[in-house]
């Protein structure tokens, strides 16, 4: 057996958490998670290195531009403070089995930083090489095209590239 615990977010820095398998911070999953934001970035800058991983629990990151916004800090912020093992799980739509699906993906203790529950399903993103195409594609004779960000580096090379082919 696993034991639950609720510690309030103010008592989490100094509460006895060192042989938990982890924390979830359920804050976001209020009516207004961008309202979460600034206690959890107090939360976060206030806990001590070596504790036990963090996941922020969000529901709709992948399509809500509140959880969204939660999803962007919390990324941040485990670039920030990598000794927090910070991480985030996102709830898709509401389940029977939801509480129970959360409980196991805390407990099971995984290193992913983002884990998505899904209809039954656990999706983590990865990144994938793309297959580029063999041949350059067909500029319209009689368009334009547009390059935007135009005055980095890359943005010339493309603008003369593109120049150079009719563009």
């Amino acid at each position: 057996g696993a034991e639950a615990r609720v510690v309030a977010p103010d008592e989490l820095a100094t509460a006895a958490l060192d042989a938990t398998v982890g924390v979830a911070d359920l804050r976001a999953l209020g009516p207004d998670p961008i309202a979460s934001l600034p206690e959890l970035a107090s939360t976060l800058g206030a806990l001590p290195a070596g504790r036990s991983p963090i996941r922020v629990v969000t529901r709709g990151a992948d399509r809500e531009p509140g959880p969204a916004a939660v999803l962007g800090f919390v990324r941040a912020a485990a670039r920030e403070r990598p000794e927090l093992a910070l991480g985030l799980v996102d709830l898709g739509g509401r389940s029977p089995d939801e509480a129970a699906r959360l409980a196991a993906e805390l407990l099971g203790g995984g290193a992913e930083a983002e884990v998505y529950l899904r209809n039954g399903d656990r999706l983590v993103p990865r990144i994938a090489a793309a297959a580029l195409p063999l041949a350059p594609p067909d500029l319209p004779a009689d368009g334009c095209c547009v390059v935007t960000g135009g005055a980095g580096g890359i943005g010339g090379v493309v603008a003369r590239w593109l120049a150079s082919r009719g563009a």
